[in-house]
């Protein structure tokens, strides 16, 4: 009986230079990385890549899509079940460990997007619409002026959470779920006071 042969998945363009930027920033500060350089590490023309990402700044907000989409995934439905503190925590700890997975790349990434305030302002719709999509995955309202405060808080929690597992070199991310859990109850006591 013939055997079959092994098919590759096919790897989308976007994803290419994604992965390039990663594999690239794992090396090298992402300040000093060039699109240039990220399209020649995607094997791909600097004009395929500007078409798909127009600067750095997009390469940022399409890395923060692709985890939103790979948080979805290995999440599935499980959230709806459950309390939405518990939810909130189970699905930021994936968060964690699904960019632990390319960890010194994101990080590159993160310290040096830091650097750039202005430019960062750019990614702000795509960090709204991932708070939104975290609050509404745990039956949270996310629209509105309560969503609003809501969405602030939780961007704070994360912000306090993602300082720490940059630095949480632990095996289990032990420091970062302490303080994700210590900052999602403090936002859950606020959050009473304030009747949301």
């Amino acid at each position: 009986m013939a055997r079959k042969k092994a098919t590759r998945r096919k790897v989308e363009p976007a994803d290419l230079i994604l992965d390039a930027a990663l594999t690239l920033a794992s090396a090298k500060p992402w300040a000093r990385l060039s699109m240039a350089e990220i399209a020649r590490a995607a094997r791909m023309k600097p004009a395929a890549v500007q078409g798909l990402y127009a600067d750095k700044m997009a390469l940022v907000a399409g890395l923060m899509r692709r985890v939103d989409q790979q948080v979805a995934q290995r999440m599935g439905s499980e959230n709806a079940a459950g309390a939405p503190r518990d939810a909130l925590f189970d699905t930021l700890m994936e968060r964690f460990d699904v960019m632990n997975e390319q960890r010194s790349g994101f990080i590159s990434i993160l310290r040096g997007a830091a650097q750039e305030p202005v430019a960062l302002v750019t990614c702000l719709p795509q960090i709204q619409e991932t708070l939104q999509e975290i609050l509404s995955g745990a039956g949270l309202e996310a629209n509105g002026p309560c969503g609003m405060l809501r969405i602030i808080g939780l961007g704070a929690v994360y912000a306090r959470a993602l300082s720490v597992w940059m630095n949480d070199e632990s095996a289990d991310l032990s420091k970062t779920m302490a303080t994700v859990d210590q900052t999602l109850t403090r936002a859950e006591q606020a959050a009473g006071v304030l009747g949301l």
